[in-house]
């Protein structure tokens, strides 16, 4: 008997710490290899702020002027930053994406969780493995994005909510059903607190939990979810206010005011478009396998359906803005492979064929389209790592900035105390010369500046970095990055030169 038990414990267990392995690793390899932002706001609303906050040195946009952000995500990313510190690393970007990489992997095991409740050992296998290297999970998972902490939260709140209302059908123990209620509770208020946009979702799944339910189900996630929108109410009242002003002034700058519009306006059907693009056939295979596995995950692929929805209504569309959406949708395409794999006579000759293939489309689908587009992405900000590593670096220039200008890491990517400049005219960098030591710029910057040195390029030869002084002697100027920004992108929103 206790062979046959430890045999059950390990068919149990072995699924849940490899997706787990798995999941880890993959995240933390591209966080590495790939460090670029999915979006420019991964960097400026989130780590410069941080950095800021801990060193004193960082980007100001228009933003955190006009109070539309709240310092919730950003306050926790300094408390890491400081601890990063501590430890030795310094103040590094590579230790908080580590943490929120781990903060990720709580929605791995709900997968595994709810494809152990649907087919035993397969199902955890097939879920697992779904959660553990789908692309858009991977890259999401360490990004310090409002979308994908929020989106991750919203997702494993979903899907906690889903295994609650499986237990309570079928008369299992109420303790263990309730503690999950109170995880999708808090897993919900904690994705709205973080982007409050992602509120209409959280309301639907309360009254989706409720017409399932009942009282039973929607009052332990109504006590759990309060204390994380409260955070963010005493947070705004601290740091901005008033409580939740980053919420109704954000609402009213982008919404009321139309600023987010200016920042360009997509079709109805932006979303279905884009992600179709970056699937390719894949998308074909997930949507029949999302039609067989409905049954089985209706609240994931509900929740997913309001998702897409409502944001498809939205003018200015970002793709990461539906990220919660993903999670999800996979997760129904999964619970689909399940029930096609397990649900087979010959289940042991289609089982091993069923894990290589996932495995297969997974790498096939990364390799694909999100290798060439995150390598792009992260061209800026690795050149600006290049310039850091140099032995006699004190302080970075970007000269005529290219139109992907925000993609590079601002001050969080720079030691204390070194000055980073934007010049748009020959006039700005000869203002500031003896403040910087490198420049970063196109492949013709030392034909018109006979003092540069190139020392390297990148593959694309887009962005060269080039030695300009030895030494930096002049009085830095740490804000000088903040008014270029801001002036950039007023050009880029006048009429006219808008996108």
């Amino acid at each position: 008997m206790p062979d046959r038990q430890k045999t059950v414990t390990t068919g149990r267990t072995a699924p849940l710490v490899w997706s787990l392995v798995i999941a880890l690793s993959a995240r933390l390899l591209v966080s590495l290899a790939l460090p670029g932002p999915l979006r420019p706001d991964e960097i400026y609303q989130y780590l410069e702020p941080a950095y800021r906050l801990v060193t004193g040195y960082g980007v100001v946009t228009w933003d955190w002027h006009e109070g539309i952000r709240s310092w919730l995500v950003p306050g926790g990313i300094a408390g890491l930053f400081r601890i990063s510190h501590t430890l030795g690393p310094g103040f590094s970007i590579a230790f908080v994406r580590t943490i929120f990489a781990i903060l990720s992997l709580p929605l791995v095991i709900l997968f595994v969780q709810a494809g152990w409740r649907q087919a035993g050992r397969q199902g955890a296998w097939l879920f697992g493995l779904a959660g553990a290297l789908w692309p858009d999970l991977v890259s999401a998972g360490f990004r310090t994005l409002g979308e994908c902490l929020g989106g991750n939260m919203l997702a494993a709140g979903t899907i906690a909510g889903m295994i609650a209302l499986d237990r309570q059908r079928k008369g299992e123990p109420r303790r263990a059903t309730f503690l999950l209620l109170l995880l999708c509770g808090f897993s919900l208020g904690s994705a709205a607190a973080v982007r409050f946009q992602f509120a209409p979702a959280v309301l639907f799944g309360c009254a989706f939990l409720f017409l399932k339910g009942g009282w039973r189900a929607l009052l332990p996630v109504s006590i759990s979810l309060v204390p994380p929108i409260a955070a963010l109410g005493i947070v705004d009242a601290l740091t901005l206010g008033y409580p939740f002003q980053s919420v109704f002034h954000n609402y009213h700058m982008n919404a009321s005011m139309g600023v987010a519009n200016t920042f360009g306006r997509q079709s109805i059907l932006y979303f279905p478009a884009k992600y179709s693009g970056l699937w390719g056939a894949a998308t074909i295979a997930i949507l029949l396998l999302c039609i067989r596995g409905a049954k089985y995950a209706t609240f994931p692929l509900s929740m997913t359906l309001v998702i897409v929805g409502y944001h498809s209504c939205i003018a200015h569309k970002e793709m990461s803005f539906i990220y919660p959406a993903i999670p999800l949708f996979i997760l129904t395409a999964a619970a689909g492979l399940t029930h096609f794999v397990t649900g087979e006579e010959t289940t042991r000759r289609w089982f091993p064929k069923a894990v290589i293939l996932e495995a297969a489309c997974c790498g096939l689908v990364f390799a694909s389209t999100y290798l060439p587009l995150l390598t792009q992405k992260s061209i800026p900000l690795l050149m600006e790592k290049r310039a850091v590593a140099q032995p006699d670096f004190c302080g970075l220039a970007l000269s005529d900035p290219p139109e992907d200008w925000a993609h590079f890491g601002g001050y969080s990517i720079l030691p204390p105390g070194r000055p980073f400049y934007v010049f748009t005219t020959p006039a700005q960098m000869e203002q500031n010369r003896g403040a910087y030591s490198h420049v970063l710029a196109g492949s013709d910057f030392d034909l018109v500046h006979s003092d540069a040195r190139k020392i390297s390029c990148s593959r694309d030869d887009s962005i060269c970095l080039y030695r300009v002084a030895t030494s930096c002697d002049k009085t830095p100027d740490f804000n000088q990055f903040s008014g270029a920004a801001a002036q950039i992108e007023q050009y880029r929103l006048t009429p006219g030169h808008g996108s």
